[in-house]
């Protein structure tokens, strides 16, 4: 239980931080929202465009049938945008999450 009580604590010096660098918590957020619409919509656009990069297999660019490795990296981008965009709203709150070296 002290480990949520010491988390609470940072979290709330975080936010008295971000008050004096609005500007970059702004950018942040854009970063994040946009980086995740990218990693939603943007990968299957990337293995049509750079089949060789994103494609494997015998399916792919040569036939309408994806390959299996192609859906499974959307998925797995797909997932990652999701919670890139969750974070985006309020990433104050989720740098607590994150680790810190020498702390």
């Amino acid at each position: 239980m002290n480990y949520f009580i010491g988390t609470h604590d940072r979290t709330a010096s975080i936010s008295k931080a971000s008050d004096a660098d609005s500007g970059r918590l702004r950018s942040l957020r854009v970063v994040l929202f946009l980086v995740g619409l990218i990693f939603i919509f943007g990968i299957y656009a990337l293995g049509v465009v750079w089949p060789s990069g994103w494609v494997w297999g015998e399916a792919g660019s040569h036939s309408f049938i994806p390959s299996h490795y192609l859906m499974m990296i959307i998925g797995v981008y797909a997932t990652l945008g999701v919670f890139l965009i969750i974070a985006s709203r309020n990433p104050v709150v989720l740098a607590a999450l994150a680790p810190r070296g020498g702390e």
